[in-house]
């Protein structure tokens, strides 16, 4: 996993004609993501989150473009999966 400091960030604008009009997009060391969103409030709740991370000086993984502090909570097992997985093994 090769991280970065290095993020831009785009303004939230509306492009019509779409089911989820909202993007939010921004780039990681010349790769660029993006997210859709169906309402404004979300798209700029979710680019606040992403400024957030950045301005606290996280890194940002390349390849999926997320907080390094987020991707950790995406990969986690939940206490359900890990109770499952404890029962299997006893």
């Amino acid at each position: 996993m090769s991280t970065t400091f290095k993020v831009k960030f785009w303004e939230v604008k509306k492009r019509a004609g779409r089911k989820r009009p909202y993007p939010v997009r921004w780039l990681t060391d010349k790769r660029e993501h993006s997210e859709w969103y169906a309402t404004k409030a979300l798209a700029t709740g979710r680019l606040s989150e992403l400024t957030r991370a950045a301005r606290n000086g996280e890194p940002f993984d390349v390849d999926s473009g997320l907080p390094v502090s987020e991707l950790r909570r995406r990969n986690s097992l939940s206490l359900l999966e890990f109770s499952q997985s404890y029962v299997d093994i006893k």
